[in-house]
């Protein structure tokens, strides 16, 4: 299982109460010191779940229907946690395994947010998913784990990559509450660069404008906003050709003993190098 270091925020610390003395209805309350290690380990077999876009659907739906498409062995219990959050119980280790396996999952065309527990406070847990990117226009003599950890590590948490006569594929987790990189040019010392796009295997819907998994075009907050962006950006592209380049990706060396950790599951095959 990967961890990762938590911030102040995340953990929920710093958080401040209004400090107006009309609003009465919100008070600290002290969480008590006892020992929960008892419940940590009850929980081992918990899965946190989060809907990326609460517009769209609601959580009883996601908890009641999200189980059918798992060919489970044992039984699962889901809640409601609030907060868009939600949880599934598993009585069998296999089985937890299974689903987190299997992902990433949709409902009714909106991804789903699926995690195993972890003992943190954090409002921002769960966020991550992990996907296999279809890297599409990288020629062929850059299909390589120097050139796969130098991309997957900008786009989100390096996993792995599957590269093949074929196919270049990279796996990541992906913070489901940032937008998506679509497209990218990979910037080398000697001056030469080369666009690239990318396709995310069982993606979901997305908003349109700004990329998220949160919402739709039509509740975009960017929404008001494009048109004079857009003028901006004419005006500033005057003083400077570097503006709204996608992120450009160096050549890093990869961990020791970085490879995929899934190389048997299905995949698109390109026919070439521009993904035709």
């Amino acid at each position: 299982m990967t961890t990762r270091r938590w911030t102040n925020s995340e953990k929920g610390k710093g958080l401040a109460l209004p400090s107006s003395s009309a609003d009465s209805t919100r008070k600290r309350i002290q969480a008590s010191d006892f020992d929960f290690s008892d419940l940590v380990r009850d929980n081992a077999k918990t899965l946190i779940g989060r809907i990326t876009n609460p517009k769209e659907k609601r959580i009883n739906e996601v908890v009641s229907e999200l189980p059918k498409k798992w060919a489970l062995r044992g039984k699962v219990i889901g809640a409601d946690l609030g907060n868009d959050c939600f949880q599934f119980c598993f009585d069998r280790d296999e089985d937890l395994h299974y689903v987190l396996l299997n992902r990433p999952y949709q409902h009714s065309n909106w991804m789903i947010v699926l995690e195993r527990w972890e003992p943190v406070i954090s409002s921002s847990f769960p966020s991550r998913i992990p996907f296999w990117i279809s890297v599409k226009g990288l020629p062929l003599h850059l299909w390589h784990e120097k050139m796969a950890f130098g991309i997957g590590r900008v786009l989100g948490t390096y996993e792995g990559c599957d590269i093949t006569a074929t196919t270049a594929r990279i796996h990541i987790l992906l913070d489901a509450m940032e937008p998506l990189t679509l497209e990218s040019v990979v910037d080398f010392p000697t001056g030469e660069e080369v666009p690239i796009s990318f396709e995310y295997e069982g993606i979901a819907n997305f908003c349109s404008l700004c990329k998220r998994l949160t919402h739709s075009s039509r509740h975009c907050n960017f929404n008001q906003g494009t048109l004079h962006i857009a003028s901006s950006n004419r005006v500033s592209r005057r003083n400077s050709s570097q503006v709204n380049l996608p992120p450009k990706y160096p050549l890093t060396l990869p961990p020791a003993g970085k490879h995929s950790r899934d190389n048997g599951e299905t995949f698109h095959h390109r026919v070439d190098r521009h993904g035709r």
